[in-house]
């Protein structure tokens, strides 16, 4: 059921009261010469309504290939994720009134009386994008929102006088929630950077100065050096070797007489030369010397949900550098060498090697029944689970172990990082004991970080809901109470048809002398024939690629449909039906019985 129109307004659509990528409205060309403004994609801002107009270019470089706007233009991104994301914006400052930008924006014009602010804040409405992201079209991640959904899409149009009323009211609000929004992010980038120096402090010793001398001083005889350590951890690390191939070699019917199989251990990479100081009695070692197994998942499991099968972790199951397990996938169960390679174990270090969030860590706190990682996860098992902590405290450090990894990542379009990275990577060892000290003062501190972030979220999460209310209750008619001495919606209507239908004779007379020339050389066809010659029911897309439209001539086409309404009947589905229709059409179009040009 409709909703009822507040007093004074009226139903239309908005390719009736706005022009949609209209020609540019000079009468005298402009000389090739002519700076103008040039907006790409990225020079518009989310959801905020702004653009960067800075960028500047002659005309005679840009009028071929981009899509041109005026002052006060609303500019509509139509491609997604941009559309979703609220890139949409007013027009303004643009060098010589003039701008070109990408593509993939739709431009509306209001004609006079609908303000463009009105109409921006219409198509920045969240539940406006939703909708619209539900009729997109095309490949995945070239989906495009198609012109005739949004040409045809319902607007209420109040008095010109309530439309102030409601800016000036959207204007107040909107301003306070933005400063709001900004100190929320300040805030979000302060804890950022207090997280990033938390990380930098502890994997360089700066953090526990004061906790050192104090226990240095009283157990100096005591303390196990990081290079004692180290010595333990490579015995170690043999030990394990030696268990697993002696496993190995009987398992294969090989019998041990002597001990020279044991010349076949790899020895580990050593850590990097050019490495920072640390502080004494702490060492560089690296994550060959501390593991006995540094792998990652099949590329042979393709088809691995299987909802009763064992856990799998992949790449976005490490969030925020912990291991998330809210909508983790599962596998069916791999045969047993490799599931014995690629099962996660308590105290495993799992670290992401591809994707957009490479050197992302987690270390497997919680026992799992049965767990495997994906080609997309190393796992590294050390010899020895006490290192662990330190080791990811130094991974996740932005300016440290993150930094590093990075710079040896592949690949430009999709970074990656193969086992050898992992390997050769150095971390810095602590003695145990000031292990233990740092990973308590950062579990703490972050501690803190994390609630401090999760509040400055839900902060922004209100502030988002704050909004839509807004947009909600203004373009509802509740925002500001309706005036009875405002010019009525409907005569703003008449006027807005009537300049329609002007213009629209007006470009017909400029073109009369020509337009037999000009409907040869375009391939152009009359939309009334293509209707009759199809003798049934076409969709506006169908209409307007059977008529030779090029996607520039979008608002050009819906003039002409214009002109056809007394002769056209319109059929549309209802909510149930409108998945079972051809293509899903929003609408189809067929001539009226009888009817003649």
């Amino acid at each position: 059921m409709r909703n009822e129109l507040p007093k004074g307004w009226v139903r239309t659509t908005l390719g009736e009261v706005c022009a949609m990528n209209p020609r540019m409205p000079f009468d005298d060309p402009m000389p090739e010469h002519t700076e103008v403004s040039f907006v790409p994609m990225a020079a518009v801002e989310e959801e905020s309504g702004r653009l960067d107009s800075s960028q500047i270019r002659t005309l005679g470089s840009v009028r071929r290939g981009y899509t041109p706007f005026s002052e006060n233009d609303v500019i509509f991104a139509k491609i997604t994720p941009c559309m979703e994301n609220g890139k949409i914006a007013l027009a303004t400052g643009l060098k010589n009134g003039v701008g070109y930008g990408s593509t993939e924006f739709f431009v509306f014009r209001p004609y006079e009386g609908l303000l463009p602010r009105f109409v921006l804040h219409f198509l920045l409405q969240p539940s406006f994008r939703e909708t619209a992201a539900r009729q997109m079209s095309g490949a995945s991640g070239q989906k495009r929102v198609p012109a005739n959904y949004l040409f045809t899409h319902e607007f209420s149009l109040p008095p010109t006088r309530e439309q102030e009323r409601i800016l000036a009211k959207l204007d107040a609000a909107l301003s306070s929630l933005e400063r709001a929004e900004a100190a929320a992010r300040r805030a979000q980038e302060r804890v950022k950077r207090y997280r990033a120096a938390v990380l930098h402090a502890a994997v360089t010793g700066e953090l526990t100065r004061g906790w050192r001398d104090a226990y240095w001083k009283n157990k100096k005889d005591k303390v196990e050096t990081g290079n004692a350590q180290l010595q333990g951890l490579l015995a170690t690390r043999r030990e394990h070797w030696e268990e697993s191939e002696s496993e190995r070699r009987r398992f294969a019917g090989k019998k041990l007489t002597d001990d020279r199989w044991k010349v076949g251990y790899p020895t580990p990479t050593p850590p990097t030369v050019d490495l920072p100081e640390l502080p004494d009695a702490w060492t560089w070692i690296s994550i060959d010397q501390l593991a006995s197994a540094v792998t990652s998942g099949s590329r042979g499991w393709k088809d691995y949900y299987s909802p009763d099968g064992p856990l799998f972790i992949r790449s976005q199951d490490i969030r925020s550098d912990k291991l998330d397990l809210a909508e983790v996938a599962h596998v069916r169960p791999p045969q047993a060498s490799e599931g014995r390679r690629t099962q996660i174990k308590l105290g495993d270090l799992l670290v992401t090697i591809t994707g957009a969030n490479v050197g992302r860590a987690a270390v497997v706190e919680t026992e799992l029944s049965e767990a495997y990682v994906s080609q997309h996860v190393g796992l590294i098992r050390f010899v020895d689970t006490r290192p662990v902590q330190i080791a990811h405290i130094y991974i996740t450090s932005p300016e440290d172990g993150r930094k590093r990894l990075l710079a040896s990542a592949y690949g430009a379009g999709k970074p990656g990082l193969n086992l050898t990275n992992l390997r050769e990577l150095s971390i810095p060892l602590p003695p145990f004991a000031e292990q233990i000290e740092i990973v308590r003062e950062v579990q703490g501190r972050l501690s803190a970080a994390d609630r401090l972030d999760t509040a400055l979220q839900q902060q922004l999460e209100r502030a988002r809901a704050t909004r839509e209310s807004l947009l909600r209750e203004a373009f509802a008619g509740r925002l500001v109470t309706q005036d009875s001495n405002d010019e009525s919606a409907s005569l703003l209507l008449e006027r807005i048809r009537a300049t329609r239908e002007a213009q629209s004779e007006k470009m017909k007379g400029r073109r009369m002398s020509k337009s037999k020339v000009k409907a040869k050389t375009s391939g152009r066809r009359d939309l009334f024939s293509v209707l009759k010659e199809n003798d049934g029911p076409m969709t506006p897309e169908q209409l307007f690629l059977a008529a030779g439209f090029k996607p520039p001539q979008v608002d050009q086409f819906y003039r002409e449909l214009t002109l056809l309404r007394d002769k056209i009947r319109e059929q549309k589905p209802i909510a149930s039906q409108a998945k079972s229709w051809p293509l899903r059409a929003h609408v189809f179009l067929q001539l009226k019985s009888g009817a003649e040009k």
